[in-house]
């Protein structure tokens, strides 16, 4: 069997890989053993924990430690921009035109994920169902969007104007950006900082749906 080694010193500090017998700082002599795999194991894991602890913090308060906040434009609720600034996945109009195109094809959001985008928003896991808010793409997949989360954010359908209102504002853009009539940069700019007023404009174009 082998024997384990002890060193005599102080402990204010001991060695790496050791462990002192006594408190740190005493002046003393004292022994300092070798850690035990256990114990090697023990702090491991706490280390992963810790990790993990700080990882779902970020994802529930968004990346810089913040709870997000909606904004208001008239009736309208808007993502908070500092959580949800909106992500481009790709700024090919082309492709996005194509008939081949399909959102359901690019579409990759999980579960953890959509629980993750409600909980930075104060929204509970029961209210996180669908049946009340939509985990929306602020700048929409047809609009080249991405499923990062800082482009996700729960949209509620009321009041309204709300999710079902953004979809109609998704689908006017998509079709004049394929159209030729506004540059694809310009329509995800203008989706990702203020949906309802492209809405409005809208309105007051062609009047109510």
């Amino acid at each position: 069997m082998r024997r384990r080694r002890f060193k005599k010193g102080r402990c204010s500090r001991s060695p790496i890989g050791w462990r002192c017998t006594r408190e740190p700082g005493h002046s003393g002599p004292c022994a300092a053993r070798r850690s035990t795999r256990s114990e090697n194991v023990v702090l491991i894991v706490c280390l992963v924990l810790f990790a993990a602890v700080c990882f779902f913090a970020a994802a529930a308060f968004g990346q810089d430690g913040r709870q997000a906040h909606y904004r208001h434009d008239g009736p309208a609720l808007l993502p908070d921009l500092n959580i949800t600034p909106g992500v481009v996945r790709t700024g090919d109009a082309r492709s996005l035109c194509a008939k081949s195109f399909h959102t359901g094809t690019v579409r990759a959001v999980s579960e953890s994920t959509r629980q993750a985008v409600c909980r930075a928003y104060g929204i509970a896991k029961e209210g996180c169902t669908g049946a009340k808010v939509e985990i929306d793409h602020l700048i929409s997949l047809e609009l080249g969007g991405s499923n990062d989360p800082q482009n996700l954010w729960p949209e509620p359908y009321a009041p309204k104007p709300g999710a079902k209102e953004k979809d109609i504002v998704e689908n006017r853009l998509h079709a004049q950006v394929c159209a030729g009539k506004i540059p694809l940069e310009q329509a995800q700019h203008e989706i990702s900082q203020d949906w309802y007023w492209v809405y409005r404009k809208r309105q007051e174009k062609h009047g109510p749906r």
